[in-house]
């Protein structure tokens, strides 16, 4: 038989599978929630699909020109596949494989 932290005084009781969901579900709200109510949470979420939208519009907009037939500098079209560091982090990263991990995550 499962243990639980009961939220009322918060002791620890053997429950039931079907209390231990209850419980876990309880618990899963009240994250959400405090997720929800802070204001610099919703404020990240949102910079960072702002940001992801207007690279990913980018990226767009310069292949919609090469199909027009505009003439685009390799330094251009560079932008978007040369690799970055980021804080002299070893790693690179461009900003195709940010527009692709964040598309992957929000499942776009």
């Amino acid at each position: 038989m499962p243990y639980a932290l009961v939220p009322k005084d918060y002791t620890l009781k053997k429950v039931t599978a079907q209390q231990k969901t209850a419980v876990d579900a309880q618990r899963s709200h009240e994250n959400v929630m405090a997720l929800i109510d802070n204001p610099e949470i919703i404020k990240q979420i949102i910079i960072s699909g702002l940001a992801l939208l207007a690279a990913k519009e980018g990226a767009e907009a310069l292949q919609d020109l090469k199909d027009l037939g505009v003439n685009i500098s390799k330094d251009v079209e560079s932008a978007y596949t040369k690799k970055r560091t980021v804080k002299g982090a070893p790693v690179g990263v461009s900003i195709q494989q940010v527009i692709d991990q964040g598309l992957a995550r929000f499942g776009l």
